[in-house]
């Protein structure tokens, strides 16, 4: 393009700005709005982000051992913190790693300059199965031989089971509400578009997720994207499998297809592909419901030790319901899941335009 029609352009843009006034004001105003929802969301995602993971810090156990005790010795406690009923994973830090952790958080090298990590003690982060049971399982490491102090957060942990148990009493009245009075899908479609609306600024932060775990992510790229790829064509291949085993007709096919991905980006994907919404959305709670009671129940069975698996795996399986349960089990467990989230995302809605030649 010559400069000459550059030029042109620029001074028909705006001129047309001024002589369309209102519509261009309007145009502005809608710009405007959608930029302030965006940025709003992004930045009230990453700050819950941000919150969790405190929070999620302070719901894990901490087990201080012995001073007294040798490197050995204190590991070898490991074996009966993991032996407790309760107890999910306890993971070993000494007092090397504690003194460079402190360091790291405070990015101040000059304030420890005089601690010795002889001064600090070994200890064990344990995560636990179920939080409702802390104070009973923090007894039980009180009395393991070896075992100086046990530090744990029983407040915010009843805290969190009881703001569980109340979504759970509101979605099981909402249900019931809908039931009993007979209310269509439609009705209640239209009472939900408010929050429809939301579902696209709600899109767009998944890339706070993945930029607020950019550095996870250049560390660990390989795994991670092997990992989400083999997620991603593991649920769509088993949904392609399964419903031409069935005879389901191509709609059906398509709002089954997104049922591993994040709620905004399943409606999007379902609804381009000729898919109906309210299944999709069925699929989708249904499948993190799943993921978040039988993903501890399946790490444990098969013996997932490494917190970068678990992550990946729950989040490429069961999206936003899944990583609550995977913060519970731990930071890393918990960032990773949110990390697939958004890779599973993007790697879905480019697959799904492949899939419909698969489809019926």
């Amino acid at each position: 393009m010559k400069l000459n029609n550059i030029g042109y352009l620029l001074k028909e843009g705006f001129r047309s700005i001024f002589q369309h006034g209102f519509m261009s004001f309007a145009a502005i105003c809608v710009t405007v709005a959608c930029l302030i929802i965006v940025g709003s969301f992004s930045a009230l995602a990453y700050n819950l982000d941000i919150m969790v993971q405190d929070l999620n810090k302070t719901s894990e156990i901490m087990v201080y051992i012995d001073s007294d005790l040798s490197d050995a010795e204190a590991r070898s406690i490991g074996t009966k913190i993991n032996l407790l009923d309760n107890v999910f994973d306890a993971k070993y830090v000494s007092r090397e790693e504690a003194l460079q952790n402190f360091v790291s958080d405070h990015d101040n090298d000059s304030a420890f300059s005089g601690v010795q990590a002889q001064d600090l003690r070994h200890r064990y982060v344990v995560t636990l199965e179920d939080n409702t049971k802390m104070e009973q399982t923090a007894e039980q490491l009180k009395n393991l031989p070896g075992v100086a102090k046990v530090s744990a957060a029983y407040e915010l942990a009843q805290g969190f089971t009881t703001l569980q148990s109340v979504l759970h009493i509101v979605s099981v009245a909402v249900i019931a509400v809908l039931l009993v009075f007979h209310i269509p899908y439609e009705s209640y479609y239209q009472g939900g578009a408010l929050i429809n609306l939301f579902l696209g600024p709600a899109t767009a932060c998944m890339a706070v997720t993945i930029y607020s775990q950019r550095r996870l992510l250049a560390k660990h790229w390989l795994p991670v994207l092997v990992g989400c790829t083999v997620g991603v064509v593991t649920a769509m291949g088993s949904i392609l499998l399964l419903c031409r085993l069935f005879g389901l007709d191509r709609a059906m096919t398509m709002s089954l297809l997104p049922k591993s991905v994040t709620m905004p980006i399943a409606t999007v994907v379902s609804q381009g592909h000729g898919g109906t919404m309210a299944i999709t959305v069925a699929a989708v709670v249904v499948t993190g419901m799943l993921g978040n009671l039988c993903a501890p129940l399946l790490v444990k069975l098969f013996r997932v030790k490494d917190p970068i698996a678990v992550g990946l795996g729950i989040g490429a399986c069961s999206h936003a319901m899944g990583t609550a349960k995977a913060l519970e089990l731990g930071e890393t467990e918990g960032a990773m899941s949110g990390l697939a989230i958004g890779l599973c995302g993007i790697l879905t809605t480019v697959l799904a335009l492949f899939a419909g030649f698969f489809v019926a």
